[in-house]
């Protein structure tokens, strides 16, 4: 375990797996290597905690493919935590009882109140949105935890708010943000949890900004910041499947258009190049695989014309760091448009 940090809530480890022989560098590269035994981790009782509860609600780990090296392999590992101070690791290819223990090196947090009230973001079952009031954003390097209040408990809506930099940078919740869970405490009252996609430097983080006013993480009066029109959430069409038994797909240039990303259509080759954050995308009709900054990736379903318009997969929308739902209409039970939030 080259390195680990935690919060109470969630833990992040870099774990790097060398091969010492041929034969081992041989196993460690090929696909027989992973599978849904090669990695356990399990909470370590250690004295001071005995008698307590704590444990690992969940995990979720991938290979870095930028540090493998000729005779090494890094993973990072995202454990739920629940209150555990160290972890064991173990490699399923490891000798019968062989692991890695380890006590978890712990990472500052800091609560921003807010206490303002403001729109929130459309969910999968109310595409209107709804007012919400956001009473505090407590934030670690590795999760965000929002506190906060529905002001109408039939139109529940998800928190919408940006990072702002000490650079100026503004982020929004889909380029930094994975939700993990959000549960009602009690009447009108929600907490909502998130794990950053990736380490969040504090020291770089200047504030959070919630209807349009900016709450300093280092204390101070809340200023105003403009927000980019595009940057709130936004409805589009749906489009008929791609293949039957698919899913709804979506329509590109109205896609680009919203979040005011580059569409460039070549009827030549039926191919469309769109730019977003620096990330260009092509799909061609007919294509299951898109170019995303020059590399294939596969959408699963080909993208089409209908009736001239260019639709593709929803799987595109990840790749720009956009979340996406078909949201429902008020019975629940037909789905009436895509939301997309930046």
């Amino acid at each position: 375990v080259e390195s680990s940090v935690a919060d109470g809530q969630s833990a992040l480890l870099l774990v790097r797996v060398d091969a010492l022989t041929e034969e081992a560098k041989t196993f460690l590269f090929s696909d027989d290597f992973n599978s849904m035994d090669t990695w356990s981790v399990h909470p370590v009782d250690v004295p001071e905690r005995l008698g307590e509860t704590s444990g690992v609600t969940g995990m979720s780990y991938k290979e870095l493919g930028e540090l493998r090296t000729d005779t090494s392999a890094t993973w990072r590992f995202d454990v739920d935590l629940n209150g555990a101070a160290a972890l064991r690791v173990r490699l399923g290819h490891m000798e019968e009882g062989a692991a890695l223990e380890f006590n978890l090196t712990p990472a500052e947090s800091v609560t921003v109140d807010i206490g303002a009230t403001g729109p929130g973001a459309p969910t999968l079952y109310n595409a209107q949105g709804g007012d919400l009031t956001i009473a505090s954003v407590t934030l670690s390097p590795l999760t965000c935890q929002v506190e906060a209040a529905m002001a109408d408990p039939d139109r529940e809506a998800d928190p919408l708010f940006f990072f702002l930099m000490e650079d100026g940078t503004l982020l929004t919740s889909g380029q930094s943000l994975t939700s993990v869970s959000s549960h009602c405490i009690q009447d009108k009252a929600w907490s909502f949890h998130y794990r950053f996609q990736s380490v969040m430097d504090l020291s770089q983080l200047a504030a959070v900004v919630f209807d349009g006013m900016a709450y300093p993480v280092k204390g101070g009066e809340p200023y105003p910041v403009e927000v980019d029109p595009r940057l709130y959430p936004l409805r589009l069409p749906l489009m008929a499947p791609l293949i039957e038994g698919g899913g709804y797909s979506l329509p590109v240039k109205a896609l680009c258009e919203g979040l005011g990303a580059s569409y460039d259509w070549n009827e030549e080759t039926q191919t469309a190049s769109c730019t977003y954050r620096d990330t260009t995308i092509v799909l061609t009709v007919g294509s299951p695989s898109a170019l995303v900054n020059g590399e294939p990736v596969d959408l699963g379903e080909p993208a089409a014309l209908q009736d001239g318009v260019l639709a593709a997969s929803w799987r595109l929308a990840p790749l720009w760091g956009l979340d996406t739902a078909a949201s429902f209409d008020e019975d629940k039970t037909d789905r009436i448009c895509w939301v997309v939030i930046p």
